[in-house]
């Protein structure tokens, strides 16, 4: 302050010194420059105005990671996108697919989490690769079945950390239900499924006291690749009256072989998710994977509109169910389509 001050002694004594001509001269001078600062001031203000106006314009980048290119999973992903479109948010889409192949997981996890604001993991592995890459940034999933189980979530109810997202649970008790509706003499069911996916490994669990329950005995052949369809279904198939499909995504994923071995033995595949029925199955009950999808897309609209934490944002169900017939099917094992009625 003292500096200043004298500063400004020192200018005066010195405009005092110079003639009336040379302070006019002067005085414009300063006015000028004076001028000057408030203009560059104002625009600089301006400008600064501009960023932050451009960076709430910046499109919200979303990583989607797809584990496996199956029906349901491709349509889980459309349904994300379709839903984050329609809301007019500025977003941008990173869609990467792992083929079905674990060991691509992580390095594509890394790079989706390094690039990314939000991330979407579409499956299980998918979902648990990014929780493992990323623990700080938004993790929404879909097409998982028991997120809690698979470590994503401290609970369904309250996730508790940066995951949470919509469940494929089947509607076990209404699938077994349908079985039984269609094959009421069948005493022995047959499982094919991944053991090595905790999703399928959940699903074998809980179905099994059902199908007892309902008086079958169950019977299971596991994989770890759809290399190995061939030799364990042909083998299933032999001691099997009918097949419980559940969600599966490697057994999806060969929907074409899985449902042709059956139907040379005249066999039904009863289950599973509704895409893998509409390409070769029987029958299911069950919800679409597109509406599922959208259903993942608003929770994030809400996280990014209305602030809501991810931790307390409880995993969510689909509410959508609808029975699903495939009539080329039926009729290829003698089955009249409109006998198959949804499950009370």
């Amino acid at each position: 302050m003292t500096k200043k001050k004298g500063m400004s002694k020192g200018i005066n004594k010195t405009i005092g010194k110079l003639t009336g001509k040379d302070r006019s001269f002067l005085s414009k001078v300063i006015t000028a420059v004076g001028f000057l600062l408030v203009t560059l001031m104002i625009v600089g203000c301006g400008n600064s105005s501009g960023q932050s106006e451009g960076k709430t314009d910046e499109p919200i980048k979303v990583g989607i990671l797809q584990f496996a290119q199956v029906e349901a999973l491709d349509s889980a992903t459309e349904g994300v996108k379709e839903a984050l479109e329609a809301s007019g948010l500025s977003v941008t889409f990173d869609v990467q697919n792992a083929q079905g192949d674990t060991s691509n997981l992580q390095s594509i996890s890394q790079k989706l989490a390094r690039d990314n604001d939000i991330l979407v993991g579409v499956a299980t592995p998918a979902a648990q690769a990014l929780a493992t890459a990323e623990k700080e940034k938004p993790i929404f999933f879909t097409a998982v079945t028991d997120a809690e189980s698979a470590g994503l979530v401290a609970s369904n109810d309250e996730p508790g950390g940066n995951v949470t997202g919509t469940s494929d649970m089947s509607p076990l008790k209404e699938q077994v239900a349908l079985l039984k509706s269609i094959f009421p003499d069948a005493k022995t069911v047959g499982i094919l499924y991944n053991s090595s996916e905790a999703n399928s490994k959940f699903l074998v669990d809980n179905a099994t006291p059902l199908l007892e329950d309902a008086g079958l005995t169950v019977e299971t052949g596991t994989i770890t690749s759809t290399n190995d369809i061939q030799q364990v279904l042909s083998s299933l198939l032999n001691k099997s009256d009918v097949l419980f499909g559940i969600t599966d995504n490697t057994v999806d994923s060969a929907m074409t072989l899985v449902g042709n071995l059956a139907k040379e033995q005249q066999k039904g595949f009863v289950g599973s998710a509704v895409p893998a029925v509409e390409a070769n199955g029987l029958a299911t009950f069950g919800m679409s994977y597109l509406e599922l999808g959208k259903q993942t897309g608003r929770m994030i609209i809400r996280h990014l509109e209305d602030d809501e934490a991810v931790s307390s944002m409880p995993v969510e169900s689909s509410e959508n169910l609808e029975l699903v017939v495939n009539d080329d099917y039926a009729k290829e094992i003698g089955i009249g389509p409109e006998s198959i009625k949804a499950p009370e």
